[in-house]
């Protein structure tokens, strides 16, 4: 006989907690390694000759270029982050808000019934 699968009050709290923690594991969770070419500095005192100059100015621009563009991605990638977590945050503390609110109702509420079932008893 098959018996139905049932889930707990715990199991279906974090099956509904699945959804935000993966949005915080998305693709740019885990920044991307650097894919610049670095270039070969030659030893001081090294002398080189017009064409081997020019090509190691010309791989350190564009080593210079790529780490830029790198450095840019991961810090816009940075800026996004902490603007979700800012507005998580502000969702936790608007809840937080309204969970102290309730919490105070009831214990007014609480308070008042032991009240009147403390008249009610003399």
């Amino acid at each position: 006989m098959r018996r139905s699968a049932r889930l707990t009050p715990l199991a279906l709290i974090a099956l509904l907690a699945l959804p935000a923690i993966g949005h915080a594991q998305g693709d740019d969770a885990v920044p991307p390694p650097a894919t610049c070419i670095k270039p070969v500095v030659p030893p001081p005192g090294t002398a080189l000759d017009k064409a081997a100059a020019e090509k190691l100015n010309t791989e350190s621009k564009a080593y210079s270029a790529c780490g830029d563009a790198y450095m840019t991605a991961r810090r816009a990638a940075a800026d996004k982050h902490q603007q979700i977590a800012n507005t998580q945050v502000g969702a936790a503390n608007a809840f937080a808000a309204e969970f102290n609110g309730f919490a105070a109702s009831l214990a007014a509420f609480s308070k008042a019934q032991a009240d009147k079932a403390a008249k009610e008893k003399k």
